[in-house]
């Protein structure tokens, strides 16, 4: 559920100013109160929902108005009496309305129906197609925005090394800071072939790179989580080194589907679309300082003559083509 919440200004007086010259005083002076109201708030940019409409008229005609002042004047040729009132009412009194927030389906749907969410990235909530809510980091301003993070690195504090297939397929990690998003929940995103696939790199000495592939999804568990990837453009000095990996099973530790004769997530320590083995590898180890090797968070040859050179961020996120 999510609460609108209007808090009446402390100690100011709601001044209104009406002719009278028949029916109710009252009545007309909170006519104009609720005139006043909804006039402010669209002032300001925003409409109200039609059932919160209703329900600030409900709230304001039954609330406790105190007649603090009131004054007349006659003007004549035609006599006209004008009557000035002022009424307030104390700090502090709150009107609050409930209604049924929406399920969204990814960030682009956020954004899509929540049009001043643009730039705004940070933590959104989201459901899956089998209705389980999850909490995912939102890049809403790369690239036109509504983009869904399902993997975030930068600093080392999530350990991506050494974790088991059940792991990597619920997901770990905090959307908030680093985290992998589930390998169950991004074949869930990324089943119906229609998304993109956005790598963003970012070096040590703060050179920075980007991959779009046109084509990326994520087979079900009973595939051992499949990669379907291609249609590669990527920003200057940039290659395609994720491509290699099309068509390649998900491996861990516990689980080898690649293509060498050994097991390479246990050689490297962590989960990946490996082949035999990898020309990038974005779950490696996190180095605080750039380093040769090949463990760590690589993209082969980023614009560097040391191919294997290790990588300070790395953010992988999705939406509709």
């Amino acid at each position: 559920m999510t609460a609108s919440v209007h808090r009446l200004p402390a100690k100011q007086p709601f001044v209104q100013r009406t002719v009278i010259t028949e029916g109710d005083m009252s009545w007309i002076v909170l006519y104009a109160v609720l005139h006043l109201y909804v006039t402010v708030i669209r002032s300001s940019g925003i409409t109200p929902h039609p059932i919160i409409k209703d329900e600030v008229g409900s709230f304001l005609k039954n609330a406790p108005w105190q007649h603090t002042e009131m004054t007349g004047a006659l003007s004549g040729g035609p006599m006209v009496l004008t009557v000035k009132s002022k009424y307030k009412l104390d700090g502090g009194l709150v009107f609050s309305k409930k209604y049924p927030s929406q399920k969204f389906t990814d960030c682009t749907d956020i954004l899509k129906k929540e049009p001043y969410r643009r730039n705004r990235d940070g933590m959104y909530t989201i459901y899956l197609s089998n209705g389980v809510k999850r909490r995912v980091f939102c890049d809403m301003t790369t690239d036109g925005g509504g983009w869904t993070v399902i993997q975030r690195r930068f600093d080392g504090t999530t350990d991506f090394q050494n974790k088991t297939w059940q792991k990597y397929a619920e997901g770990f990690g905090h959307p908030g800071h680093e985290y992998w998003f589930g390998n169950d929940a991004i074949h869930d995103l990324t089943k119906d072939g229609k998304k993109s696939l956005r790598i963003n790199l970012k070096k040590f000495n703060g050179q920075e790179g980007h991959a779009v592939y046109s084509t990326f999804k994520v087979g079900s568990k009973s595939k051992k989580y499949t990669l379907t990837v291609g249609g590669f453009k990527g920003s200057l000095g940039m290659r395609d080194s994720f491509t290699y990996s099309n068509g390649m099973m998900f491996s861990t530790k516990d689980r080898d589907n690649d293509k060498w004769g050994d097991n390479c997530a246990k050689s490297y320590g962590n989960g990946w679309w490996f082949n035999a083995c990898h020309k990038c590898n974005l779950n490696g180890l996190y180095y605080s300082k750039k380093t040769s090797a090949a463990n760590g968070i690589t993209w082969y040859n980023l614009g560097s003559t040391d191919a294997w050179e290790s990588l300070r961020s790395s953010t992988m996120m999705i939406k509709p083509k």
